[in-house]
């Protein structure tokens, strides 16, 4: 989130936040790789609605139905993949790419804790901030949620974290 928040205050959109796109550096960093999305959308001079640009089972609603996406869209896709972390597994399926998409429109992500036992609500209501199917209800952008999230931790009275480093990363292949 803190990657995140640094693209979003540098007026930039990731448009494809997702776990193959955040990367545990040697040293421990977490990084988002990927902006790939941010240049191909920026350099297009024009845009179809038959075109959804990003992963589906982390696409906000608005790319799915009108292909737009701002701050709050990345916000929704990290709520996914805070679900997907909390859960095992995405909030939704299905046989194809675009019936995965459009899930999302028409059905809220569920709570966590619905999914798995020993959720704490926090995480429950952390969840449903970021995947509100209407932008203006979610988090303004990735700095606001992690706010938000560190405000989680400390009601938790969780310990501060630092992600390992990879066992085996690339540079060890």
């Amino acid at each position: 989130l803190g990657a995140l928040a640094v693209a979003h205050r540098a007026g930039l959109v990731h448009r494809d936040v997702k776990p193959e796109n955040i990367l545990i550096s040697d040293g421990g960093e977490v990084k988002i790789a990927d902006f790939g999305l941010v240049r191909a959308v920026a350099a297009a001079t024009t845009t179809s609605r038959s075109v959804i640009l990003g992963t589906a089972a982390y696409l906000s609603p608005e790319q799915v139905t009108v292909g737009n996406a701002d701050a709050r869209s990345d916000v929704y896709s990290a709520g996914v993949v805070l679900f997907e972390m909390l859960t095992g597994r995405t909030p939704f399926t299905g046989d194809t790419s675009l019936s995965v998409a459009y899930q999302r429109v028409e059905k809220d992500v569920p709570d966590p804790g619905s999914c798995i036992d020993g959720v704490p609500p926090e995480f429950d209501e952390l969840v449903r901030h970021a995947t509100e199917r209407e932008p203006g209800q979610r988090f303004d952008d990735a700095g606001a949620m992690a706010s938000a999230l560190t405000g989680v931790c400390d009601t938790l009275e969780l310990p501060r974290y630092r992600v390992p480093a990879p066992r085996r990363g690339s540079a060890a292949v």
